[in-house]
């Protein structure tokens, strides 16, 4: 199988364990998924591979653990990761501002950040993608 992405080979101090305080209250299912990561209290990290100029915008599923995420946008000029966190931040139900493309930017393997939202509302958008 073919790997697509090498974040992880490259990066091999990245840790997806958390301390404790920060996973106290969240559901343990949660954080058994490596493309979910919680940065701080009300900030998380979501690993995804997205596929620009699909037919529909969508969340296809886990590819290579990562969040697969079809969108309609081209990949020119940074249109794409703009038009992903518009996506996310819709889905999520957030504001524009509070999603950002933090690694990634010219590539399909992109880290995203969710910063200033409550537990209850990743919880949902957890639920809401499974």
């Amino acid at each position: 199988m073919r790997t697509i992405c090498t974040w992880r080979k490259l990066n091999p101090s990245s840790n997806f364990c958390r301390k404790p305080d920060l996973q106290s209250g969240v559901d343990q299912s949660i954080l058994e998924m490596n493309y979910f990561e919680k940065i701080s209290n009300n900030t998380w990290r979501i690993n995804v591979l997205v596929q620009p100029r699909a037919r529909k915008d969508e969340i296809a599923g886990i590819h290579d653990q990562r969040m697969k995420i079809r969108i309609k946008a081209p990949p020119v000029d940074g249109k794409a990761n703009h038009y992903l966190c518009a996506f996310l931040a819709g889905v999520i139900g957030l504001r524009r501002n509070q999603v950002v493309v933090e690694k990634g930017l010219s590539s399909r393997c992109k880290s995203v950040v969710v910063s200033n939202v409550d537990r209850q509302t990743m919880e949902l958008f957890f639920k809401k993608i499974q």
